[in-house]
């Protein structure tokens, strides 16, 4: 499950947007973008992409980019945005900076939301090491991975 979520994170933080062009808006199916436009009402220059049988669009709301994943029969899987990291809910960001204390913070964080559930992701860094971390929303922290300098 943890690698299903990494690579989903992955997938959609690095997918490119293929089918900008109006001829191809065709082919993203009546279902997937009905449910897209009911999550997404205030949503503004969606580019769609379809790989694997998945559908995911990259959009702006409120100036903010965002990037959501459907299934063919429009079912929303995951949405993830980057936010500041003084966006991030109290509890998180309280438990970063006391479990951290000492370390450099990245400003931003990608916030995903899949399952139902949401996690923050981050980077923070020391002389000696670089730690890319997942956040709970209860502020459970897990390291994901970690570099030497």
């Amino acid at each position: 499950m943890k690698k299903l979520t990494i690579a989903f994170a992955a997938l959609l933080l690095t997918t490119t947007a293929v089918f900008a062009g109006d001829s191809n808006e065709t082919t993203i199916s009546t279902r997937v973008r009905s449910s897209f436009e009911k999550d997404f009402a205030r949503a503004e220059n969606a580019t769609w992409d379809k790989k694997d049988g998945v559908y995911y669009v990259s959009f702006d709301v409120n100036q903010k980019r965002n990037e959501a994943a459907y299934t063919p029969a429009g079912e929303l899987l995951a949405v993830s945005k980057v936010i500041l990291r003084t966006e991030m809910p109290a509890t998180v960001l309280r438990s970063v900076e006391q479990k951290f204390a000492g370390y450099n913070f990245s400003p931003t964080a990608t916030e995903i939301t899949y399952e139902g559930e949401t996690n923050y992701y981050m980077t923070v860094a020391n002389e000696k090491h670089t730690l890319k971390l997942k956040i709970d929303t209860y502020g459970d922290i897990t390291v994901e991975r970690r570099i030497k300098k």
